[in-house]
């Protein structure tokens, strides 16, 4: 019995001689497990069922668990490496004193086991405390209704228990290897084995600087949206290998070429500190590229997440400034006009204030585009621009302003390109641009341009589109666009009543009420008793809470993601500390023997730690500057054009972040000089 109870004490025991060790690990792994389980919490609650829009939040969930899991398993597992390098003396000790090799796998295996079970138990019940607060912040966040009453979920208790059993299994199979591998002579002298300098990979430093220019140029030069989002994975793939070379052999080169500047490199402070990282930047490397990613990581996610929930509201009022809209295709401007006036006796006849309402004609027609100019494209491979047209009156009826425009002349909004020019070339004819419209005008009533490079053009009269029409269906069998039409009102009331006038319209509509659905595509007569046109109606109150649902949903998830990176982050800053610490002790020791005074220690070790520190954060914010660009044009997807409030969140994350790195260096530190001292 004694035998028995023997290695689970000494594992116990070992876990809180090395407190200072275990102790962060044992947070992270409780972190993990109660990230993992709240986000399984809120995939499999029953409640959220009845929210509008369920189905993103639900997919975002189930996509947030599947990159959890994953990077669980990577950071334990790399933040385990550390525990045992940090341990292998004293493994090695117990092999000398009379353990065999199955003993210390014994008292590992207890260790796994104290480890794992304490995890999950402290991690579930954190989560479990946790997850109706999380949730209330997520209904908060997509603006519904929270239940009262707290819920546990089973099935998401059985998956982390799952999970993460899978995981320390792994961990307890890695570790077992590396002892029966080991010897015991060399675990016991292993730290104070001494490192040989590391040689000049110079073809590995070109590699990375030709691989991290090739993501940045990408990021740089890829002018449309949907490019962008094609290549902008690519592009990440590329800065990712490049950080990790220049990290790894970059650095390397550097401090040689810094050591070979006798002036420089013969100071009391540059000769300890540039010596100090060269020996030890092979092993450096990979810790300092892991915290540069995840920082990159981290700013990307939430600076993209949360600028796009900023812009949600302006997105929406560009989207639908009206309550309920009907778009058409194939109707004629009489037609749009009885639509028009069909509604307004509605509203009157159901009880409803009317307080706005528009119709107008326009022209969806797809292009090619090349050098500023506008072409009829082959085939579809050479369409990338989309062009919406509108007639004079029908802008002048929507801006309440009379533009009179020559057959020569337009109105022209485009995201991007020269803003600056006279005139624009449209399939083959010349055009005098009169004015640049606004940006707000550039998704007037649901005219939504985004995705190619995309134009908004108002021209002078019929003549002009007919030749637009008759260039861009140059070849038949390429689809160009079509001719279309929007009805729009808005009625006095609550959003409920507004969305029971949009049922009313709905049953109007819909011959047979059993088949109403939200954004359908429908054929109803056209007015005239014979034919039909293709209509679909929306309802901003409806289409508010889908987009509340998606990009509130999308907004928590790169939130708890970026909490999870930046945990991650926080604990290699962490063991980076504690192994240098213990490295470093006896070398700034002997110096203070052979003269160095401890004022000129303090300062050769603040001149190193800051170098080293502050690397990552400083490389992180050249990637964000680069990839600022290529983001640029991915959020102008979700149909966001806001630079400027793009700008001042890529900013307000990266000031925030820094400030939380330096409180991390600054508690960091001061382990690392109490090590040292």
């Amino acid at each position: 019995m004694r035998k028995i109870s023997f290695y689970p004490k000494l594992a116990l025991t070992n876990i809180r001689s090395n407190g200072k060790l275990y102790y962060p690990y044992l947070l992270t792994c409780t972190f993990a497990v109660a990230m993992f389980y709240i986000v399984l919490f809120i995939r499999y609650n029953e409640g959220l069922q009845s929210v509008r829009g369920a189905a993103y939040v639900e997919s975002y969930m189930a996509f947030g668990s599947v990159i959890i899991s994953i990077f669980s398993l990577v950071i334990l597992f790399y933040t385990n490496s550390f525990l045992m390098k940090r341990r292998r003396r004293e493994l090695g000790l117990y092999n000398i004193l009379g353990m065999e090799k199955r003993h210390i796998a014994s008292v590992l295996f207890f260790e796994t086991i104290l480890t794992g079970l304490g995890s999950l138990f402290l991690g579930i019940l954190t989560g479990i405390v946790f997850s109706k607060l999380v949730y209330m912040l997520l209904m908060r966040l997509i603006q519904f209704p929270v239940p009262l009453g707290m819920s546990v979920s089973f099935p998401a208790i059985l998956s982390t228990v799952t999970l993460f059993s899978v995981i320390f299994l792994v961990i307890l199979c890695y570790n077992l290897w590396h002892i029966r591998l080991s010897n015991p002579i060399d675990l016991l002298r292993s730290n104070q084995v001494g490192q040989k300098e590391p040689k000049t990979k110079a073809f590995l430093a070109l590699f990375g600087l030709l691989t991290l220019a090739g993501g940045y140029t990408l990021a740089i030069l890829v002018k449309s949206p949907l490019d962008a989002i094609l290549w902008f994975f690519i592009a990440v793939i590329l800065v990712i290998i490049g950080t990790y070379c220049l990290f790894t052999a970059g650095s390397i080169t550097l401090l040689k070429i810094l050591r070979s500047n006798k002036t420089y490199y013969y100071k009391t402070k540059h000769f300890i500190s540039i010596s100090s990282m060269l020996y030890r930047m092979k092993q450096n490397a990979v810790g300092l590229s892991n915290i540069c990613i995840l920082s990159t990581m981290v700013l990307v996610t939430v600076s993209t997440t949360a600028t796009l929930y900023a812009g949600m509201s302006s997105y929406i009022d560009a989207m639908y400034p009206y309550d309920i809209g009907l778009r058409f295709e194939g109707q004629e401007e009489d037609t749009l006009s009885s639509y028009s006036s069909f509604l307004e006796d509605l509203a009157a006849e159901k009880g409803y204030e009317v307080t706005a309402e528009t119709w107008y004609e326009y022209w969806n027609i797809s292009a090619g585009y090349e050098n500023g100019e506008v072409f009829a494209p082959s085939d579809y491979n050479t369409i990338n621009c989309y062009l919406v047209v509108l007639k004079q009156e029908e802008y002048s009826r929507y801006v309440g302003q009379d533009i009179q425009l020559d057959q020569d002349e337009i109105l022209l909004f485009i995201p991007e390109g020269n803003h600056s020019a006279n005139t624009v070339t449209l399939f083959g004819t010349e055009y005098r641009i009169q004015a640049y419209l606004e940006d707000s005008i550039s998704q007037m009533d649901g005219i939504r341009v985004s995705g190619f490079q995309s134009m908004l053009i108002v021209v002078s009269d019929d003549a002009t589109v007919e030749r637009f029409y008759q260039a861009a269906y140059q070849n038949t069998e390429t689809y160009r666009g079509n001719q279309s039409g929007y009805v729009g009102i808005s009625i006095e009331g609550s959003d409920e009543e507004k969305l029971d006038f949009y049922e009313i319209i709905c049953d109007f509509i819909y011959k047979d009420p059993n088949t109403k659905t939200d954004f359908s595509e429908i054929s109803v007569p056209n007015g005239r008793g014979n034919g039909y046109a293709t209509l679909g109606i929306h309802s901003r109150q409806m289409n508010e809470d889908e987009y509340f649902a998606m990009y509130g949903a999308f907004l928590f998830l790169g939130i708890f993601l970026g909490l999870l990176f930046l945990m991650a982050t926080i604990l290699i800053m962490y063991y980076k500390q504690i192994t240098e610490g213990y490295d470093d002790r006896e070398r700034f020791t002997i110096l203070q023997k052979v003269g160095m005074s401890p004022s000129e220690v303090r300062a050769s070790i603040r001149s190193q730690v800051l170098t080293v520190f502050f690397l990552p954060l400083t490389v992180a914010g050249i990637h964000i500057c680069f990839a600022f660009p290529m983001i640029v044009k991915i959020i102008q997807v979700f149909g966001l054009y806001d630079l400027p409030l793009f700008i001042v969140s890529t900013v307000s994350t990266f000031v925030l972040f820094a400030i939380i790195y330096l409180l991390v260096y600054t508690l960091t530190a001061r382990v690392y000089y109490k090590i040292v001292r």
